[in-house]
């Protein structure tokens, strides 16, 4: 992957601040990776940011093949700092992603299911992991299934899989189909 030799690259000469990923037709932005002494510490992509959005833009950057960037040297606040992985342990994080969202694709419900929690959950004992009410909360926003692996900031197939759990604790239910 390109784009992994050059965030090496990036690595290596210690930079800190933005280097924000660009089309090379018409220098639109991509997203942006965020670097501090050497070390990746954020992405930015739509939405998204963290990994998620580093795992959406190295496949966004796959996808057109080609891209330029332009570097922003700046020191990087605390509080934009999402991660601290090294680039090698991204690396081999995106693609374990990459296998597990195609072991569960066949697991995935479709887009136009509409889901809604069930209020009964908050009078019961039932105990939730903190992703599990991570996915509650927003499916207190949205409903439809391609709104959820939308807007959740987790990766797919940690949707799916806690969507899975979540049906087997009866805590959501299908409301209807578009």
């Amino acid at each position: 992957m390109k784009i992994f030799a050059f965030l090496e690259e990036q690595s290596t000469v210690c930079f800190s601040g933005r280097i924000n990923i660009v089309k090379l037709d018409d220098k639109s932005q991509i997203g942006v990776f965020l670097f501090q002494e050497g070390q990746l510490v954020n992405a930015k992509y739509g939405v998204y940011s963290g990994t998620k959005a580093f795992a959406e833009l190295v496949g966004k950057i796959e996808e057109i093949g080609s891209f330029d960037y332009i570097l922003e040297p700046e020191i990087i606040s605390s509080d934009l700092i999402k991660f601290t992985k090294s680039l090698s342990s991204l690396r081999l994080q995106l693609e374990e992603n990459s296998r597990l969202i195609e072991e569960m694709k066949s697991q995935r419900p479709p887009d136009n299911i509409k889901l809604m929690v069930k209020p009964e959950i908050f009078e019961s004992e039932e105990e939730f992991t903190p992703s599990e009410f991570k996915l509650l909360c927003t499916l207190s926003d949205y409903t439809l299934v391609k709104d959820i692996y939308r807007q959740s900031d987790m990766l797919e197939h940690e949707i799916t899989k806690n969507l899975i759990n979540l049906r087997k604790k009866s805590a959501v239910k299908v409301v209807e189909t578009k």
